[in-house]
């Protein structure tokens, strides 16, 4: 069986997105100007023919990254950045034609894959567009999105990223993008397009006018399970830095007294919380709970619930219609407009302060995923020099996170250009990227603003020594050869 069109009926993607959906075999042949190229799919899924060499390096970076921790994933890996090239080609192709040969007789002998396809679509429903582009395309598709329910697991093998897991849960109930980019902390730009490529995957659409806004008891469920999934394999890679008595007190005041909590004592979070105060204690909470690694015999069926609860605490309080619903049931006072002036800033700081303790608490411990929340919520709250440059610090150790860190250093510095400490910490992450030039600035000003700091004093010496050894050689090298000549 075979179908064709034009590009004018069906874009490329779109079609590659149908083929896909109904788990389609054979090969798609596009025509430009003479030219035939071939796409094969098997199972819905793309491949390349096993000779080509692309196929080879990109299932070697495939293997690579399937030994990473899923949580420990950045869209800048080098697979990610092949899968966008990959994207960008396909987006360049302008076929005057198409057609789609079913059957596997249409394919060649011997395939490799199968390519990351959800990735390549999602990839490709934003390739070639600035951010201007993507704003008009997120605007002109509706006022509110919303997560898909019910939707089947995906076949994606990269799974999600964080970044994606956070719109998703965010989105659980229908939302505009402007309040989905309040106080989120991925950059707008970055936020709609990954809602962009969740778009095109089918996990979030734009949400009807006069549509019901709660979800079924199905979706539910769901969301519970895709949490609980989520927490799961964040404790594999982030155990919890308790001991086994520490945590079988907390979990058994947190059992005793969970049933006469409102939903903002259970998180933990007072009633004027913003939504990144309460993601990050429903993260606390819920990794608790779903610590099982401890022997918490018998408890099992009471943590599920203490979860449950937790998770329904969670999705009331990042809605704002059903948190003001649920404020005015309960009797919960929120001043209607919050301290000003000097208190205000008083109490920006204290919430700052106590982030960035508690993030030293999480390092301290060997927690760095909740230590790395809590900083991106501090220099949110009361961007510190200091606050930054701690927060670059734990990034560094992310070899993966090598921009991340570079940026908060950057406003770290920019903050406060008179923080020793900030210049000090750069001075280092610049070393250890080979950058000796940079890092010598960085250790010289850290001298200059803090003529005590013996390490940094240290470091300037050894790199001068270094450079005066190698233009020595370099001097000798050179009289030698004049001397021969």
């Amino acid at each position: 069986m075979s179908e064709s069109g034009s590009p004018a009926d069906r874009p490329l993607f779109d079609v590659l997105r149908q083929l896909r959906g109904r788990v389609a075999t054979g090969a798609l042949e596009l025509e430009s100007g003479g030219t035939r190229r071939r796409l094969f799919l098997r199972e819905g899924e793309l491949h390349l023919p096993g000779v080509h060499p692309l196929a080879r390096q990109l299932r070697e970076r495939l293997e690579a990254l399937g030994r990473q921790p899923a949580l420990a994933r950045d869209p800048g890996e080098p697979v990610f950045d092949l899968i966008e090239r990959i994207a960008e080609v396909l987006a360049d192709w302008k076929p005057d034609r198409w057609e789609f040969h079913e059957g596997l007789a249409h394919l060649p002998a011997e395939l490799a894959g199968p390519l990351p396809t959800a990735r390549l679509l999602m990839a490709g429903a934003v390739a070639g567009l600035d951010d201007a582009a993507i704003e008009a395309r997120v605007a002109a598709a509706g006022q509110r999105w919303v997560a898909v329910p019910g939707l089947p697991a995906s076949r994606d093998p990269l799974g999600p990223l964080p970044e994606e897991l956070f719109v998703l849960e965010r989105l659980r109930l229908p939302m505009p993008v402007g309040e989905l980019a309040a106080d989120s902390p991925i950059p707008r730009a970055e936020l709609l397009r990954c809602l962009l490529r969740l778009a095109a995957a089918g996990a979030v659409r734009p949400h009807r006018p006069g549509e019901a806004a709660t979800p079924a008891r199905g979706h539910e469920r769901e969301f519970v399970a895709r949490i609980s999934e989520r927490i799961g394999r964040n404790l594999e890679e982030h155990p919890l830095a308790l001991d086994p008595e520490r945590y079988r007190t907390l979990i058994a005041d947190l059992l005793s007294r969970h049933g006469g909590l409102d939903h903002y004592e259970l998180l933990g979070v007072s009633a004027s919380a913003t939504a990144v105060q309460i993601q990050a204690a429903f993260e606390r909470l819920a990794r608790l709970t779903n610590a099982t690694r401890f022997g918490s015999a018998g408890s099992e069926s009471a943590l599920a619930i203490l979860f449950e609860r937790a998770t329904r605490a969670y999705e009331t309080l990042m809605d704002p219609e059903r948190r003001r619903v649920y404020n005015e049931r309960e009797l919960i006072d929120v001043p209607a407009s919050g301290p000003t002036g000097t208190r205000r800033e008083t109490e920006r700081r204290e919430v700052g302060r106590t982030q960035f303790q508690r993030a030293q608490a999480y390092a301290g411990a060997g927690d760095f995923h909740n230590a790395i929340l809590l900083l991106e919520q501090a220099v949110q709250t009361d961007p510190r020099s200091e606050y930054w440059a701690m927060l670059g610090r734990l990034q560094a150790r992310n070899p993966a996170w090598k921009s991340r860190a570079l940026e908060s250093f950057r406003h770290a510095l920019l903050t406060d250009p008179q923080n020793a400490d900030a210049h000090f910490a750069s001075a280092q992450f610049y070393e250890q990227l080979g950058e000796i030039d940079r890092a010598r600035v960085q250790y010289q000003a850290t001298v200059r603003l803090d003529p005590g700091h013996l390490e940094a004093a240290a470091r300037l010496a050894s790199i001068d020594e270094r450079r005066a050894a190698t233009q020595t050689k370099g001097a000798g090298l050179l009289s030698r050869f004049f001397r021969r000549t």
